[in-house]
């Protein structure tokens, strides 16, 4: 198996385990028997198991990143580029159920306070690229003045939850409900911005 390879399968293996088994019933000795790479090698690979989930972690939102963010992206007015992107998170996230058990578990475990989603605007180029966008496309060319958190929260927040809500059985959504959805969040956007231009700093 190659380097690439084996890196991969312990990142995998990590991402089965937390599904079934909770993050922290995912030992490193588990993970190198699903892997099938030595705990030496994964060792090789991460620090430590932090480094590992951490890692797993950058890796799943890399991914997601590259299926949300629409290639023909500048072609697009704001609100289409804003609605391609959000029904492309929806989608994703409820075509990858363990991803987003994943990304739950994480978000509320300690390893979060290692990442930040401000850290992760300046580590991938697609997503900092895609937030220039629309700062551009925003009135006074800025994002609202709040974390970047919670203006994920109010954004693609929404596409999550909504997902959680769909895999459980609990939503059924047509392609209609979907665009309602993403215009409402980006008129919120919108009238984020202008309340928080206006209110006294």
């Amino acid at each position: 198996m190659a380097k690439g390879d084996k890196r991969k399968a312990i990142l995998q293996a990590t991402l089965e385990l937390a599904a079934s088994h909770g993050l922290d019933g995912a030992s490193m000795s588990l993970i190198a028997k699903r892997s099938g790479a030595s705990p030496g090698i994964i060792y090789h690979y991460f620090k430590n198991k932090e480094d590992l989930i951490v890692s797993l972690f950058r890796h799943l939102k890399s991914e997601m990143n590259s299926a949300l963010i629409p290639e023909n992206l500048t072609e697009l007015t704001p609100d289409e580029a804003f609605r391609s992107v959000w029904i492309n998170a929806y989608k994703h996230y409820i075509t990858h159920p363990a991803e987003l058990h994943f990304i739950d578990q994480f978000e509320h475990s300690p390893c979060y306070a290692k990442v930040s989603i401000e850290t992760e605007y300046e580590q991938d180029g697609r997503l900092d690229k895609m937030i220039n966008f629309f700062k551009c496309s925003l009135p006074e060319g800025s994002l609202p003045s709040l974390p970047a958190s919670a203006t994920h929260e109010l954004t693609l927040g929404v596409a999550a939850g909504i997902a959680r809500k769909t895999l459980s059985g609990g939503l059924e959504l047509s392609d209609d409900h979907l665009t309602i959805i993403a215009r409402a969040c980006w008129a919120s956007l919108l009238a984020i911005c202008q309340t928080s231009r206006k209110a006294p700093s």
